[in-house]
């Protein structure tokens, strides 16, 4: 996963080399909690990608997702427990939304 960013960055780097590039992490999610440790390592490595990297941004929305028991928040998930309601957009609106800065209009 890393790897794979790591070659985005570069193929977007080739063609707008001042571009910022903001990336959003990898969330948990109760359907796929088995996998939870594979999704930390490969955040902690992407959010290494970024803080090394010129111009690049990691935007954590995992912590915010997850209730005071560390498990992922039941209440913002729709019954595929995989894919957000609207509770779980509106975390990631007051997390990523300041760093987007304000809409053109």
């Amino acid at each position: 996963m890393a790897a794979d960013f790591r070659a985005f960055v570069e193929k977007v780097r080739s063609k707008l080399p001042n571009v910022e590039i903001k990336y959003i992490s990898i969330a948990g999610n109760p359907s796929r909690w088995a996998q939870v440790e594979k999704v930390r390592k490969a955040n902690a490595l992407i959010r290494d990608t970024c803080t090394t990297g010129q111009n690049t941004k990691f935007i954590d929305v995992f912590p915010e997702m997850l209730g005071p028991d560390g498990l992922p928040k039941p209440d913002i998930f729709i019954e595929d427990k995989l894919h957000m309601n609207a509770a779980g957009y509106e975390i990631w609106k007051r997390v990523i939304g300041p760093e987007l800065g304000p809409p053109d209009r």
